[in-house]
Parts: C-alpha cells; structure tokens; sequence
C-alpha cells in the first residue's frame, strides 16, 4: 500500500513538473523575440539606441512596458551623455540624468547655460567628465570657470567654453582686464587629460596647456576689438608646447605682433588643418615661424581685404611657406574676404572641408577641386576682374595641370569675362597626358554663352594656323538646372548651344574623345522654397516625357548620358560624383 502511494506521488510530482516546463515554453513562444533577452543584453540595445538616436531614455525607452522602464532606470550607462541640443534647457533633466548616471563617464554639452543653480552638481561630477562644452552669458559661463578653478578634471579629454556676447551686468571690458579670465591654477595642473581646447572670447594663459592635439582660439570683443586674447609669443610658445597638435584655429587672437621682436620658430610635425582668421593680415609672421610640412588644409579669411593687391598679400607668405616646406601645393586652400562667405575661393584634395562651395563626397583620392563663389556687392565694381585674375594667374595657376574638378554653380559673376577668363585658363592645356576635368555647372545662359565663345574662338584660331592647344578629355560635365517648360524657346536654344559645345570639344580633343558623361540633375526650386510636396508638383512624372525627349538629342554626342528626375532638395551632392 505504501509503495503504491510513493508512486502515485512521484507520477504526480513528474506531471506538474512536465506542464510547469510546457506553460513556461508556451509563454516563452508567446512573448516577442526581444522579450527572450536577459537584462543585460537588453540594455546593451539600448545603449546602441540612445547612442544612434535624439530620443531620451525617459522620452521612449521607459514607457514601453514595467520591464523596460526597469532595465533603463537600473542601467547608469545610459545617462552618461546629456546633450541638451536635443530637448533644449531643462534644469530637471541635468539633475535626473546626473543623479541616475552613478559612477559613469559623462560627456555634457550646454550649449545655452541658462542658469547657475546646476554648476555645483555638475562640477560635483569632475572626477567623472571626459568632454565638457558649454557656451551661455558671460555672467554664467564666468561663474562656470571661477568654480572650475579649484578643482581637478582628471579625465576630461574635450573642454569648450564659449562666452556669447556683451553681458550689460559684466561692465566692458577693460585692456588687460581679467573678467573673462580662465583660472591660472586650472590650467596649470588641473586639466592632465585635456586633448581638445576650444576657447571663444576668454582670456588666460593658455601656453601653460601641454598634450593638446586640436586647440581653437577665438577672440574679438565688441567693446575693444582690438586686444588681443593672447600674444604672438604667447601662442608660439604654446604651440611649442604642443608638439603633436593635429588642428589649429586662431581667429582674431593674436592682434597686431611686435616686428622688432625675435620669435622662436615651431615645429609641428602632425598639423594638419590650419585656420587662420586674421582683422589684420598678419599672416605671413606667424607662418614664418611654423615648420608645418604636412598640413594640408589651410582655410586663411582675411577680413578687412577688399582689392587685388591685398588679396595677393594675404596669399604671399602662404605661398612662400610651401616653397619653402617643400609641400607642392596646399590640398585645401581656401580664402575668404569681405563679409561671411562673400568671396570664396577653394582648392583641395583629398578632403571635403565643411564649406558650401563644395560639393561631395568626393572618392577619388587624385582629387583637386576649384571652386569659386563670389557675391557681386563684395567687391568694388572696377576691381571684381582684376581680383579674380590677379588671384587665379598668381595662386591657382601653377596647380592648373593637377586640377581635376572645376565648379562653377555657385558663381556669381556679373560679365561673361570671368567665366571665359576660367575656361581659358582651365580647358586648354598643352599637355595630352592631363588628367580627364570634369566641369560642374547651372543652366545659366551667361555660363553657356562664356563656354560656347570659348570653344568657337580656339576652334577659329586653329582654322587660321594658329599655335594648337590641347583640349583635355572631359569626364564628365554635370549641369543643375531649373524646372522650367521644356516647350519654352528659351529652353529649345540651351539645347541647341548645348550641342554645338559638346560637338567643339570633340573636335578640339587630340584624340577626338567625347564627353565622356553628361549628368543633367533638375531642381524643383519652386517647390522646395513653398515646402510642397512633390506629388502636387505641377511638373510630375508624366511632365517629363517631353524633357526626356528634349534632352534626346544630345545622346548622340557623349558617351553616356544620365537622367535625373526631379530632385526636390536645394542641393544636389551627387552632381559631380
């Protein structure tokens, strides 16, 4: 009796044992795949999430289920970054993240300090920050700096510290004053970590800074614009200091240097970005003194330069340092003058500076683009020409047979002499073996006017016996062009002198090659500035039978041509690629 009682049980004991293992697999199966995750692979997602997203933890992540909500408020590592140019200011937001993020690294980014009242739990923290950027009042990022004067940031890689304007409750400042000065003591010895400084209109003795690899300085305050933030032989010695800087950006800091004093030259082997903004076109001193052979970005903006003379002032010690450095050319040079972006000029390889002449990504590392950009109100009417040629004959002439990209779109100029000054100086050239040019350009009636006279007068002159100059193979010619009625006249001629261009540089090709690729990109303007839809566009696809049939007639003159339909974006980045 007993061992039958002993073996109903233990068969009792195997059948619940057996259902609890097929429910717990049956709400195993019923649950998502993600549900199936332990917690910590789940909240490794979301970290990959938070990291590739603007949402917060608290936005999306916990407000999915309870399981969630736990996993992200049980997880430091998601709050170690608080970014406030996602959500804007938000003073409970910096205490919640602060609070929640434990032991973590933190990475803060401020770009509008708003109020004082989180500086000490921030500063709280400074064992734990590896990048700090702040920018705001002067009156709060000072607060900012006094407080960060007495203590040390053992792991803070990455400081930027931006005082934004005049402050009326600051008073000016005064010549030599220290209102705006970083602690001395922080400098010093409380920043051994720091590897990237970026500084705007703060004062202080930065050459006490060692171990940087980028360094930004910027000054000009509206009060004095005349002193200087730092001294000629200050930031020599502070660059001396630095060796392995890699990016170097002074603007406006250095005011007026000394010609009678002696300055020690400096070797910075691993430069490779140099900008130079300058009031005062003091850039030949400071090159002079900078041993930098493999710098290959130089972005110089000569403020108060507005005629040919200056301009090529600016450009002599520029162009001296790279005889002397042994460097070939600048990959990047770009100059600026005038205003913002009044008059840009830009040649580079291998790069793609952030800059808006410049179209991208370029791929091909053989790559040097011209790009010229100028706003006809920049300069004075009688010296447009006579800028534009001085520069293009002096500066950019002797990199012609390694110029690969021309890019004409965003050009303004106001006669056809410009553009028949650039074509002359960049589709004829005596060597056969130059490299293919690919030519970028709007469907401007001046541009095709320019190119066609161009192409006929050589066409002529050779004719008449004149000397043979070599038109180079062309890659590619990329046009940008308006949504406009493909039945208009207008429309019916730019085709035509289209045709009789690509026909010409065929016929002045020494080896009588075509274009190798026509790209033709339209741009529906119109609708993209009135924000309308593409699909109540009055030019839809139905449109553009007869712009296909149109531009028909010029597959017969290049190697291959490319059709884009209608791009609804302001700017094409794919026009030249």
């Amino acid at each position: 009796m007993w061992r039958s009682t002993q073996f109903l049980a233990e068969r009792a004991a195997g059948m619940l044992n057996s259902t609890a293992d097929s429910l717990s697999q049956l709400s195993l199966a019923s649950k998502c795949p993600i549900d199936t995750l332990p917690n910590e692979v789940l909240a490794k997602i979301f970290r990959i999430f938070i990291s590739t997203s603007n949402e917060l933890p608290t936005k999306r992540l916990m407000l999915v289920c309870r399981r969630w909500n736990q996993v992200a408020g049980a997880a430091p590592e998601l709050y170690g970054k608080i970014d406030l140019d996602k959500s804007g200011w938000s003073e409970s937001r910096i205490l919640g993240q602060l609070k929640r993020s434990g032991a973590t690294p933190l990475e803060v980014s401020i770009p509008q300090l708003r109020s004082k009242t989180v500086i000490a739990p921030l500063l709280a923290c400074a064992d734990r920050l590896i990048a700090l950027k702040v920018s705001g009042q002067p009156s709060n990022v000072l607060e900012l700096m006094r407080r960060m004067g007495n203590l040390r940031f053992p792991k803070l890689h990455e400081l930027l510290l931006r005082s934004d304007g005049e402050d009326s409750r600051m008073g000016p400042r005064v010549a030599g004053g220290t209102w705006r000065q970083f602690p001395p003591a922080l400098l010093e010895s409380g920043l051994p970590s720091l590897r990237k400084l970026t500084v705007l209109g703060i004062d202080g003795s930065f050459k006490s800074l060692a171990g940087l690899t980028s360094l930004s300085l910027a000054g000009w305050h509206a009060s004095n614009p005349a002193a200087p933030l730092i001294a000629l032989h200050d930031l020599l010695s502070m660059l001396a200091a630095n060796p392995g800087l890699e990016r170097l950006h002074i603007a406006g800091a250095t005011g007026l240097p000394n010609q009678d004093c002696d300055y020690a030259c400096v070797s910075l082997l691993h430069l490779a970005h140099l900008e130079l903004c300058d009031r005062h076109l003091q850039f030949a001193l400071l090159l002079e003194h900078l041993l930098i052979p493999n710098t290959t970005i130089f972005d110089l903006f000569a403020i108060d330069a507005n005629s040919a003379e200056e301009m090529r002032d600016a450009f002599t010690p520029l162009t001296t340092h790279l005889k002397k450095s042994g460097a070939p050319s600048a990959k990047m040079l770009r100059l600026r003058i005038g205003g913002d972006d009044d008059f840009t000029i830009t040649t580079h390889a291998k790069v793609r500076p952030r800059v808006m002449t410049t179209p991208g990504p370029w791929v091909d590392e053989d790559t040097i683009l011209v790009s010229i950009a100028m706003d006809p109100s920049s300069v004075p009417p009688n010296e447009k020409f006579s800028v534009v040629k001085t520069l293009l004959e002096d500066v950019l002439w002797p990199q012609i047979a390694s110029i690969t990209h021309l890019d004409l779109r965003m050009a303004e100029f106001p006669q056809g002499m410009y553009f028949r000054l650039l074509l002359n100086m960049f589709l004829f050239n005596a060597s056969p073996e130059r490299k293919p040019l690919t030519l970028a350009m709007i469907s401007d009636e001046l541009c095709l006017e320019a190119l066609l006279t161009t192409l006929t007068a050589e066409y002529g002159s050779r004719q008449m016996g004149q000397p043979f100059r070599h038109v180079p193979d062309i890659a590619r010619i990329a046009f940008s062009i308006p949504v406009v009625n493909p039945a208009e006249e207008n429309h019916a001629a730019f085709i035509t002198q289209l045709q009789k261009i690509l026909v010409l540089m065929c016929s002045l090709n020494a080896k009588k090659e075509r274009v190798r690729k026509l790209i033709v990109t339209v741009h529906c303007i119109g609708c993209h500035a009135r924000r309308i839809r593409p699909q109540l566009c009055s030019w839809n696809t139905q449109s553009f039978g007869a712009w296909e049939r149109s531009w028909a007639v010029l597959g017969d003159v290049v190697g291959e041509f490319v059709w884009n339909k209608v791009n609804h974006s302001a700017d094409d980045p794919s026009l030249v690629v």
